[in-house]
């Protein structure tokens, strides 16, 4: 009888996260039983292309073969080069101090968009760059989109500078706020995935996209001068999302000149002054 189990498998300290962008992917997982001095002796990672290989015990991806160690944190990634949007199925088999070896339950992440040339989207914005001086209200853009055939995946791609808020159908799209996290904006820009398989359907779609000033645009005077930074600029965003029909076709809807925008009933926002909103 087993003693132990197998438990929190995370890929670069998350569950099952999509847009991975590391090469090589760091995977933990942690050993839960209650016999004292329980430890790990040894490991064997296995990576596979789809759930059935792995559940087959192929490792066709990687496998790493039994190695001795006590090591269960950030253990790289060391298999075939992995591609933009490429999904892997891993799994760890792992041997305790007395012998006894338990297989973890299967995990995966998603590999995001690796290569300039996987955008096509193009960034949009309500107005000509330029420091904007003034405090406008947020804007809120729109595209409607027609899929012609039953979806079996999809992804969004989101950038929005500073923060965005994605809609797809009415519905808000994933419950993280404040995205994407600080970076310098002139030199990096991080984006988010989405799996909105479930929010699309056959025939007409609709995605709404709400933009807010965030550390992009800060207009508050501090001790940091932010409102001085040399990225300053007016809010833009960068949308793509990519469709997998259940006949292997795939179709894309990127952010472009034709995606609508108005001015939304957010007609202040700040970071250190909260947000008017009008609902009239």
């Amino acid at each position: 009888m087993n003693t132990f189990t197998i438990e929190r498998m995370r890929c670069e300290h998350a569950v099952n996260p999509l847009g991975v962008e590391a090469l090589r992917p760091r995977l933990s997982w942690e050993l839960c039983g209650t016999r004292r001095g329980l430890r790990q002796a040894a490991y064997r990672l296995r990576a596979s292309s789809t759930g059935a290989r792995l559940a087959a015990g192929e490792g066709d991806i990687w496998d790493s073969g039994r190695v001795e160690s006590a090591q269960s944190v950030l253990v790289p990634y060391a298999g075939s080069r992995l591609r933009s949007r490429q999904r892997v199925c891993w799994q760890v088999e792992v041997w305790d101090d007395t012998g006894d070896v338990v297989t973890s339950a299967p995990a995966f992440w998603e590999m995001g968009l690796l290569q300039a040339r996987d955008w096509s989207a193009q960034w949009i914005t309500y107005m000509l760059g330029g420091p904007n001086v003034t405090v406008d209200p947020a804007p809120f853009f729109r595209k409607e989109f027609r899929l012609d055939s039953p979806v079996a995946s999809a992804r969004a791609y989101v950038c929005g500078l500073g923060y965005h808020e994605f809609h797809l159908n009415g519905q808000r799209v994933g419950d993280a706020v404040l995205h994407p996290a600080f970076t310098k904006y002139d030199v990096r820009a991080l984006y988010t995935v989405y799996d909105v398989t479930a929010l699309l359907k056959s025939g007409v779609n609709a995605a709404g996209l709400w933009l807010g000033t965030g550390w992009y645009n800060c207009h508050s005077a501090g001790a940091w001068d932010f409102a001085q930074a040399p990225w300053r600029d007016v809010v833009k965003a960068l949308a793509q999302i990519e469709v997998t029909f259940t006949d292997g076709s795939r179709q894309t809807i990127a952010s472009d000149a034709a995606w609508r925008w108005s001015a939304s009933p957010i007609r202040f926002d700040g970071l250190r002054h909260g947000e008017t909103y009008d609902a009239r």
